[in-house]
Parts: structure tokens; sequence; C-alpha cells
């Protein structure tokens, strides 16, 4: 066994990990970065395939956490474009508008659409009058609210794929419970309205020039340049601990055990990982571990000519569509792809038990072109090649309030008792490096509190949005 002392050890080279390895390093303290893959990134990373240069799924990078955005201008300057965010809801072969500033306050729903959706939302109401219960979950909800044909085409649909739980099996909002839960027909048809001629947000979206990808290469070599090292292929076996602190990090690289022992540790591992690693985990934190049964797989299809649609991505809410969602790289506006040229991605959310999640890559390749080719989305003839990729053990809708469970809480607590262990690992890829960073300062500074403080996973995104 090989034994290596390290300042500070960080698990993971994800968006939480490289940003706590670009603080630490750029402090001095020359942190080794532990990553169980042969390459870094994690979720943020891309997908090189000859002249594409494409990101894993659809990506979307926040401005709401200053430091987050001050770190992306430090590492990429004007290669931090702007792009127009233009996102679309495919349904029935049609493209609804996210936003009005594209095709009105109608989104582009036609004629035999807005003529259903009315149908449905006076049949909604007319069973509000007769029916005074509330709701009992989400489902009941938006349908007492929109009508049973918009709430499947505007959201019902595609959240379902994306999360793998029907809207009948979800609560109705924690905030909307109760006597709020039923609205009357003025107030229901005035969030319709509303909902419909809201204004376009007055938000400008960058991506970088060449993908997400970009942002890791300028974090690795800015580590490496400051005197951080990687330990590419290395799994994480145990970690010891005596007294409330980490004492050494015991790893598999290849085949062969290494032995770190640290003063500090930034964790970016899964939360259940990093339980059962410590040795921390019980059978009932299993039940809650959100990433042990779902699985996403990525169809990429590489095109000679731009796709049939403008959109950055289009939320497919289509239930006659398998895909759930589809990303189109050269919308971003950089140098994904080849000039006129185009590149999309289709993704799947699966369970584990789903039989497409072991079916054939051609195989399912066959059947996401099949679904792109009869939307009407890709001209058959202009796929010059495509891929397939996996992945396992990540759950694709994860956000903060999977981190609000009572049993995850529970965990949270156990972990705050170890001084010198910072878990970093979020949802979103800013979230994720904000607590990265955090974690980096609370090492530097010795304030501990303040990680715990203003780095909270449970922590809504509105909170942040606030901060900034």
């Amino acid at each position: 066994m090989e034994a290596k002392r390290a300042e500070v050890v960080v698990l993971g080279a994800g968006p939480a990990g490289l940003a706590a390895g670009v603080a630490l390093a750029r402090a001095g303290c020359s942190p080794w970065i532990v990553e169980r893959d042969d390459t870094p990134g994690g979720l943020m990373r891309g997908l090189r395939h000859g002249a594409y240069q494409v990101d894993l799924g659809r990506k979307e990078l926040y401005d709401r956490i200053p430091e987050v955005v001050r770190l992306w201008e430090s590492l990429l300057g004007e290669d931090l474009r702007p792009y127009a965010h233009r996102v679309g809801i495919l349904y029935d072969g049609v493209i609804i508008e996210r936003e009005r500033v594209y095709r009105g306050a109608l989104r582009g729903l036609p004629p035999r659409m807005l003529a259903r959706g009315a149908r449905d939302f006076v049949r909604a109401r007319v069973r509000r009058v007769r029916d005074r219960r509330p709701p009992s979950n989400l489902e009941e909800y938006w349908i007492d609210r929109r009508g049973e044909f918009l709430t499947r085409a505007l959201s019902q649909g595609y959240q379902e794929k994306f999360t793998g739980v029907p809207y009948r099996a979800r609560p109705v909002p924690e905030e909307q419970s109760g006597s709020k839960a039923r609205a009357s027909t003025a107030e229901a048809v005035k969030a319709l309205v509303d909902r419909l001629q809201a204004p376009s947000r007055e938000v400008v979206f960058r991506h970088p020039r060449r993908g997400t990808q970009q942002i890791v290469d300028a974090m690795v070599a800015e580590i490496e340049r400051h005197g951080g090292r990687f330990l590419f292929g290395a799994t994480v076996k145990s970690i010891a601990h005596e007294g409330g602190r980490v004492r050494h990090i015991e790893l598999d690289q290849r085949g062969e055990t290494r032995r770190l022992g640290c003063d500090a540790v930034v964790s970016g591992l899964p939360l259940m990982l990093l339980a059962r690693v410590l040795g921390v985990a019980d059978d009932a934190l299993l039940r809650v571990d959100w990433n042990r049964s779902r699985r996403t797989l990525i169809g990429y299809f590489f095109l000679d000519a731009p796709p049939r649609f403008s959109h950055a991505w289009l939320e497919v809410s289509c239930p006659k569509l398998s895909i759930g969602r589809i990303t189109s790289y050269d919308a971003f506006g950089g140098e994904m792809c080849p000039p006129g040229r185009g590149a999309i991605a289709a993704e799947l959310y699966l369970d584990a038990l789903d039989p497409r999640a072991a079916a054939e890559d051609e195989e399912v390749l066959d059947a996401l072109e099949h679904e792109l080719v009869t939307a009407g989305l890709v001209v058959k003839e202009t796929i010059v090649d495509r891929r397939l990729v996996r992945i396992r053990g990540s759950e694709a809708s994860v956000d903060y309030r999977n981190w609000t469970d009572p049993l995850v809480e529970s965990l949270l607590a156990r972990l705050e008792a170890f001084e010198n262990l910072f878990d970093a690992n979020r949802a979103g890829i800013d979230v994720a490096t904000f607590a990265g960073l955090e974690a980096a300062r609370a090492i530097v500074t010795g304030d501990a509190a303040r990680f715990r403080a203003v780095a909270d996973p449970r922590t809504p995104y509105s909170d942040y949005e606030r901060l900034a």
C-alpha cells in the first residue's frame, strides 16, 4: 500500500470539486483532487466527436450567484458568450413557446389546441362547482386551474418523464394547500391569462463558446498551474475518522491501494456514497437514495445541416414520444458545431427495470432517430453520425428539495459533526460550484460556520437570486 499525505483532499472532479480545487490552489494549498473516472468534469464535462464539441445533455448556466459568474468570467473571458435562450414545449407535433417574445401571447398554440384547451378548462370549472373538496394531489391541483389538456401539454407530460413520478402521486404545492388549493373561476382565468401574457424575462443567458468542457479544461489548467494534483481512475473505498475528524482516505487506483492522509476534505461525492464510505449509512438512508434506480440515456445525432427547429432545447410533453428533452447545440451560437452543421441530444429518463436500459446502443439510437424524424425535427438524410451515452447512478431531476427529506437532514447533521469534512455535492452546476468555492473558503479562513449557513443544500434557488 502506498501512503501519501496531502494538506487538502478533494473528492470528485465535478463542478464542486473543481471549484474547490481552483480556490484552494489559488490560495496556495496545493490540493489533491481524486476522481474515479479517467477524465474530469463530472456532469459538467463535454463530449468530443470529430469536429463537434458538445455538452453532456442540456446545460444551462445561471447568473444568480455573483461569485460563480466572476469565476467563470475569470477563466473564460469573452468566450462566455450570450445566446438566444429560446425554449419550447413539443406536444402532438406542435412546438409551444416558453416565452411570448417569439410568437406572441398564444405562444404558437394552433386553433385546434386553443379550442381543446378552452373546452377542457370549462369542464374543469364545472367540476369545481359540483365538487367542492380541495385537490388531493398535483394533478388535480393543476387541472383545476388549467384544465386537463393544457396541464398535460404545458408541463405534466414532460415533468412525469423527467422525474419518473406521476402528478397524481405528488402533493399539492405546500404554499397552496388547504383552503388555498381550490381556485375560483375568476382566479383560475386570471392566472391562465397572466401566464400567457407574462412578459419575457429580462435575463441574459451565456454559454462557453465551445461548451461546458471549456470551463472544465480551464479549471484543470488553473489548478495544475498553482500546484494542485489529480488522481484519476481512483475510487474511494473508505474514509477513516477519529474524534470527529477525518484522518485518512483509502483509495483503489486501477487495482493499487493508496492511502491519503489529510488535514481537510472537500467532498463532491453523491451524498449517499459519502455516507457509505464514512460508515454512517443505514438501510433507511438507502431507501431515499435518489441516484439508486434512475438513469439517463442520451442519444447524440450529428448533422451536416442545422435541425428543423431554432430552439436551444425542447421539453417533450407529448405522450406519443418517449424522448424527454431535446437539445440543439448550434442554437447556443458558439462553436460547438462546425459552421453550417448541427448536433442534437435526445434524452431518455429511465427506471432501472425499464427494458430500454438494457437494450443495445444501436437499438436505442434507432428508436430515438425514428421519433426525431417522424416528429419533423430532423431530416434523416442529414444525420452523418450518432452516439449513445449512458449515465448511471445520476438522477436528472434532483434539486434542493431532495435534501429536505427528514432522513437526509439527519444525515446532514451527522456529516456536520466532522469538523474537517465539507460536503459540497449539490444539484445544479452553479450551486455546486458555489458550494465548492465556499468549502475552500472555510478551509482557508477556518470559518466553517459560514459554509454551513450560505452553502446549505436545502436553500431554494429563488434565495440565490434574491441574494444576488
